[in-house]
């Protein structure tokens, strides 16, 4: 006898698959950890330590960074480094990046352990080379500056860039730092790439020292529109002396159209910063007003809105 099949029960095969099993089921352990999560969220610090040790005492990783996290800050729990070193070298043991940077951090800074540059370095390194670009540039930063590892300029150079290339702009500044002291690559393209890229995000010293670089032509071609720019984002960040450069590029009409209430304005934001030295400019800007141009400035106020300073209406009627 030939045996028949009834295709429409392959078909049907999957159907019966028991789909109240989940794919992957989140450890009790696991649920401990969100929940301290959700405490920490609500700002309920001291539930939040309690339930991260119930999960750090059973071996997870996050659970012991957080808890160590929450012991070096004082949070739910007395201020103890000690303590917060034990559950960071828990968590870094385990291979967890974050937590190999806190170690290597607290071995840097002298916390809760004896301080050591090399070991701290050691630490470090694990999570940098897990592309942890806080841990590039604190290797970078070690191997630059401190004391028995500094003055390794290449490896310096090589965790500085790794940590450049990911927005680390504190990093793309200190390359340009390097090649200032005569340090590192000789590659200035790059390092006014980097400096932009830096400048972009709001780095103060990198957007004055492009504006400067900018106004005399050291290492770009000189341009005042490109300087009056970078000095512009400076100023409008409350640098004092960016406030000042760019009133007299609007008094000078260098890289501006010449602007004498413009100049004012940003001279008496250089006063209103504390820099005592533009008052003198501000005065004599001032006397060269004519009546419509006093009325202007008389009719409008600085005034800072989302993190900038800007002229607008809201002085003397």
């Amino acid at each position: 006898m030939k045996l028949t099949h009834n295709n429409m029960f392959y078909y049907s095969l999957p159907l019966i698959v028991p789909l109240w099993l989940p794919a992957v089921m989140a450890t009790p352990t696991e649920e401990r950890v969100k929940q301290a999560k959700a405490y920490d969220e609500k700002g309920d610090s001291l539930n939040a330590s309690k339930t991260y040790l119930e999960a750090a005492q059973q071996g997870d990783a996050v659970a012991q960074n957080s808890l160590g996290e929450m012991y070096e800050a004082g949070r739910g729990v007395t201020q103890d480094f000690v303590e917060a070193f034990n559950w960071y070298q828990k968590a870094a043991t385990q291979g967890m990046a974050l937590a190999q940077y806190n170690v290597g951090r607290l071995y840097r800074d002298h916390k809760g352990i004896e301080q050591d540059f090399a070991t701290a370095a050691t630490w470090l390194q694990k999570a940098a080379e897990q592309g942890l670009a806080q841990a590039q540039f604190a290797l970078g930063m070690l191997y630059n500056y401190q004391h028995p590892v500094k003055n390794r300029t290449d490896l310096a150079e090589e965790w500085l860039r790794k940590a450049a290339a990911q927005g680390v702009a504190s990093a793309q500044q200190q390359l340009l730092v390097m090649y200032q002291d005569g340090r590192g690559t000789k590659d200035f393209a790059t390092l006014v790439e980097w400096l932009r890229k830096a400048a972009d995000q709001g780095e103060m010293v990198a957007l004055q020292t492009l504006a400067l670089m900018y106004y005399k032509g050291e290492g770009v071609p000189k341009d005042f529109s490109q300087a009056a720019q970078w000095y512009r984002k400076a100023a409008e960040r409350g640098d004092f002396t960016s406030q000042y450069n760019l009133a007299m590029m609007y008094e000078m009409g260098e890289g501006v159209s010449q602007d004498l209430v413009k100049a004012y304005q940003w001279y008496s934001l250089a006063v209103l910063n504390k820099y005592e030295e533009a008052t003198a400019d501000q005065d004599r800007v001032k006397a060269k007003l004519s009546k419509d141009q006093l009325k202007q400035i008389e009719s409008g106020k600085w005034k800072q809105e989302q993190g900038k300073w800007v002229w607008g209406e809201g002085g003397k009627k």
